[in-house]
């Protein structure tokens, strides 16, 4: 009987070994399981950065593109009407302002260049005959210049 007692013994113990280990192979399994969960759920977040991320990215892409497209009919409508303004005036009359800093400007019809007003005709042939005889006070007489002239020299004047 003590034998028989041994090996009841040795078989509850064995029995007792096997549920131990089947319990830690258990426990086992559920720690792989929560580690399993635990990069799952790793996992998800990154996934949900990345959608959260792509969608702002895209929100963003389309707000701007509406924005410039709004921007580019108000300049095409801004553009029209300009034209259109542009068309129903009428051009300035005239001549252009001469030379490279006028500045594209005209010339209204009759005015003149020189902020000086047209002279009477008379008035022009008098101040030339004035210019003349000022002219002919300033320059020296022949008479007063020296007589010593040789036949050969030219004459200077």
């Amino acid at each position: 009987m003590p034998i028989l007692i041994f090996l009841i013994i040795l078989a509850v113990l064995a029995l007792v070994i096997v549920i131990s280990a089947a319990s830690a192979a258990d426990s086992w399994a559920a720690a792989q399981q929560a580690q399993a969960a635990i990069e799952a759920a790793r996992a998800a977040k990154a996934a949900a950065v990345g959608q959260t991320s792509a969608s702002l990215g895209l929100t963003a892409a389309v707000v701007f593109l509406v924005v410039l497209n709004i921007a580019a009919v108000g300049v095409i409508v801004w553009l029209i009407l300009h034209i259109r303004k542009l068309q129903t005036q009428q051009p300035p009359a005239g001549r252009w302002l001469p030379g490279p800093n006028a500045r594209w400007g005209r010339l209204a019809d009759g005015q003149t260049t020189h902020s000086l007003p047209a002279a009477d005709p008379i008035q022009q042939l008098v101040q030339l005959e004035l210019l003349r005889y000022l002219k002919s006070l300033n320059q020296p007489s022949r008479a007063a210049l020296p007589a010593a002239h040789d036949e050969g020299e030219e004459d200077l004047w």
